[in-house]
């Protein structure tokens, strides 16, 4: 699953201070809250509560909203790595975030939109290789917490577009990056990992 450790690695990084999917025949869904993001997933095999809470966390960044960003994130990844972020970085969980936001605009741009989120269910969906490369940042008691944690686990591929300064073309910002949704065994939730 080398896609996988890309993935862990990348959302390491954009933690950290940095920044296809559908199929034909997606269906797009939005909500108010993101009028101007059009949501493409295939309604018959992805679950909807994946899709609404990867919506929220990808609005949630758009809009800066470190509150609602937080409501998404996994309670006990979110502890382990504010702990990890505090101990090693002398800041956390929001600071965190706010370099994740400034990343999205990259070089040059002042504003983004989201235009476009495709998701869909990604082909394995073992979180092996995705434990395997944390370990060296948060030990062995993080797969313990997270597997006790969590009722169930799903890895979705997914791909956005934006446009940057509400002008020009509208461009890929991620292509078939994957993002890892944990449902809760508390509240039986679905949350991310990131």
């Amino acid at each position: 699953m080398k896609r996988g450790m890309l993935a862990a690695v990348l959302a390491a990084a954009l933690l950290l201070g940095g920044c296809g999917g559908g199929s034909s025949d997606s269906t797009p869904a939005t909500t108010e809250a993101a009028e101007q993001m059009q949501v493409l997933y295939d309604k018959e095999t992805l679950d909807p509560d994946c899709a609404a809470v990867t919506e929220r966390y990808f609005q949630a960044i758009q809009d800066q909203d470190f509150d609602a960003y937080k409501a998404c994130i996994f309670p006990v990844y979110y502890e382990h790595m504010e702990q990890m972020l505090q101990t090693n970085y002398q800041y956390g969980m929001e600071q965190s975030f706010r370099k994740r936001c400034a990343g999205f605009l990259g070089e040059g741009h002042a504003s983004y939109q989201i235009t476009s989120l495709q998701m869909e269910y990604a082909a394995e969906e073992s979180l092996d290789s995705y434990f395997s490369s944390m370990e060296g940042i948060f030990g062995a008691e993080f797969q313990k917490d997270i597997q006790d944690a969590m009722e169930e686990n799903h890895v979705i591929l997914f791909t956005l577009k934006v446009r940057f300064d509400n002008a020009g073309e509208e461009q890929t910002l991620v292509q078939d990056n994957e993002l890892i949704l944990a449902k809760a065994k508390a509240d039986g939730t679905y949350y991310v990992f990131g």
